[in-house]
């Protein structure tokens, strides 16, 4: 049996949610190690072992992990749970996130907007930028110099189709009916420059599609698939049972 380290934020909580609701696999035993209530993974390298850097936030079923850290070197792949830029719920779509600081020339935001327009090779510079900024980076450089095994990368979901007709949603606000068109292609921008940074490493991660499902379309998961209009992946044991069914492909 293969033991599996998940490490991540409250997107990791679906896939325990899925092993809570019946989702297993007799060729693999899964330990988490969550932060609630942060955008991402950040953990600190000590003595070859990963610590977050406020305890209290911890959420793991790794006995003593919290305050002792976590000793990766006990397990025999690592999945890192939240990589990406939190561009999912209307909330966390701030006005730092690239598809609101500047367009491609085929953008078209609404007639209230008004973004710089760049090239698209400097677009795809602004979102390789925010990548690098991310604090899962740093945990991900740490996990490939301490750990030899598989390290299997989740990024972040992407939306529901039902965000992208909520008018206040920032995205909406600023492309209008262009929203859904602007972040398939920014999807694809991202792809490519988290694969980028990540032949930088000494040691390339497994990363992980977003998940195929049926009736999905290349910038959401389709309405049927979410819990809620505005957050279908938080408490959606289905989508977690698809991203374990990801990972038991990578390692079996």
């Amino acid at each position: 049996m293969k033991r599996v380290c998940v490490i991540g934020s409250s997107h990791a909580g679906a896939l325990r949610l899925a092993i809570r609701q019946g989702w297993s696999d007799p060729e693999l035993k899964f330990s988490f190690f969550a932060i609630h209530g942060s955008l991402h993974p950040y953990l600190h390298l000590e003595n070859g072992l990963l610590f977050a850097r406020k305890v209290e936030k911890v959420q793991t079923d790794i006995e003593g992990a919290a305050t002792r850290g976590i000793d990766v070197a006990g397990f025999d792949a690592v999945v890192l749970s939240g990589w990406g830029m939190p561009n999912a719920l209307a909330k966390f779509l701030d006005k730092t996130h690239p598809l609101t600081e500047a367009r491609c020339a085929n953008w078209q935001t609404s007639a209230e907007v008004s973004l710089p327009m760049v090239s698209r090779s400097v677009m795809f510079e602004v979102v390789v930028d925010r990548l690098r900024a991310l604090y899962v980076l740093h945990t991900l450089r740490h996990l490939v110099s301490v750990f030899s095994g598989p390290i299997i990368v989740q990024q972040k979901p992407k939306p529901g189709i039902v965000i992208f007709e909520d008018p206040e949603w920032l995205l909406r606000r600023t492309y209008g009916e262009n929203a859904a068109r602007v972040y398939a292609e920014f999807i694809q921008m991202l792809h490519r420059a988290t694969l980028e940074i990540f032949s930088t490493l000494t040691r390339e991660p497994l990363l992980l599609p977003h998940p195929d499902v049926e009736g999905g379309m290349p910038h959401a998961i389709p309405d049927a698939f979410s819990v809620s209009p505005t957050d279908g992946w938080h408490k959606n044991g289905k989508y977690g049972g698809i991203v374990l069914d990801q990972v038991r492909d990578k390692l079996l």
